[in-house]
């Protein structure tokens, strides 16, 4: 048996910038990065480089981000939608059988016949590296997600890309890191 492990990783650099990473292998980045010039306003540029330092995202703000993309991918997985927002090729003829034979239903392609790869989905967080990462550590629903997401599943090699980042996830995290940076600035300015 092939052991196939596929993460999705969501870092945010010390810069601001999401970075997407190990998701069909490339990488890209989106945010501002805003340059400050200050003279003569110590008190201020003083409080500006301690939000720059304090702007290290904490975890209960990445156990967020997880939680948040967790939720949006078995939610929209459920509903038999894709990363892009499309619905899931339907399933084969054979196999819709199948389904139906055993009380599942074949009309909409949500990936559950037993529900055990969506429930295999987990997140685990690095702190110290700002890293959010989304995967199967149960080797047999990770070769599943794998067939569906990668691979291809079934004798037509059908692909559903479900473990991907849609834009709203993308919109999602972007709402929680600034959130927080904003907590942190008003956090900075009032003690200032």
């Amino acid at each position: 048996m092939v052991k196939t492990m596929r993460t999705l990783t969501i870092e945010v650099t010390r810069q601001g910038h999401l970075r997407k990473i190990n998701q069909l292998g490339w990488e890209s980045r989106e945010g501002h990065m805003l340059n400050i010039r200050l003279e003569g306003l110590d008190e201020i540029k003083d409080s500006l480089l301690r939000v720059r330092t304090n702007t290290k995202l904490p975890a209960r703000v990445m156990k967020k981000i997880a939680d948040t993309l967790e939720r949006n991918i078995r939610k929209r997985t459920s509903q038999g939608i894709d990363a892009e927002g499309r619905a899931f090729a339907p399933y084969s003829k054979d196999y819709a059988k199948k389904r139906d034979k055993e009380g599942r239903p074949a009309h909409i392609v949500d990936l559950e016949f037993t529900g055990a790869m969506l429930r295999g989905l987990k997140s685990s967080i690095n702190e110290d590296k700002g890293e959010v990462v989304l995967h199967f550590p149960d080797p047999e629903q990770a070769l599943k997600a794998s067939f569906h997401n990668e691979q291809g599943a079934g004798k037509n090699k059908v692909m559903r890309r479900f473990f991907e980042l849609s834009h709203t996830d993308i919109e999602d995290v972007k709402k929680i890191v600034t959130d927080h940076v904003v907590e942190v600035v008003k956090k900075t300015f009032r003690s200032a």
